[in-house]
């Protein structure tokens, strides 16, 4: 049976299972907290910006992602300094099924996007209560413009 299959109509799945083909992720359990940890490496982080907006971080997603970025029920964030000798944002989901009918165990799930070195540093001084998400587009110059209105807010850590 192909991962395709098993990973059905679940958009963040098919997602996972592409960057897994180009080697732009790596899927590991957390027997401490039972979550699934999805940790992007460079290829893969390439497809978020971060920026401020209206004084709220912004980590924004290539539109080509946003049907696997919006599947997943998002409940926190993070941001994750020096972990290990990299900066992190992450993302959590208590429940990242889709149809939470089936099964009466929920998948805990955490998406790691690495962040150049010192990218965050202006947010950690800033300390923000709140991370927004949401689709971004590029300008003629190349640089990340964010939607003007975000996918979702979440509860933000800095650690």
């Amino acid at each position: 049976m192909s991962y395709a299959k098993l990973a059905g109509d679940n958009p963040f799945l098919l997602w996972v299972l592409l960057l897994n083909n180009v080697n732009a992720v790596e899927v590991k359990s957390n027997p401490q907290t039972g979550a699934k940890d999805v940790i992007l490496g460079a290829q893969g982080s390439r497809r978020f910006g971060v920026a401020m907006v209206d004084d709220v971080p912004y980590l924004g997603y290539v539109d080509r992602d946003r049907e696997a970025m919006e599947a997943v029920k998002w409940t926190t964030a993070a941001l994750l300094f020096n972990k290990p000798d990299k900066d992190y944002v992450a993302l959590s989901s208590v429940d990242a099924r889709m149809d939470t009918t089936q099964a009466m165990n929920p998948v805990p799930l955490r998406l790691f996007i690495p962040v150049s070195s010192g990218r965050l540093s202006a947010w950690k001084e800033f300390m923000p209560k709140e991370l927004a998400i949401g689709p971004m587009t590029l300008n003629a110059k190349g640089e990340a413009v964010m939607s003007a209105s975000p996918f979702r807010k979440l509860p933000l850590k800095v650690s």
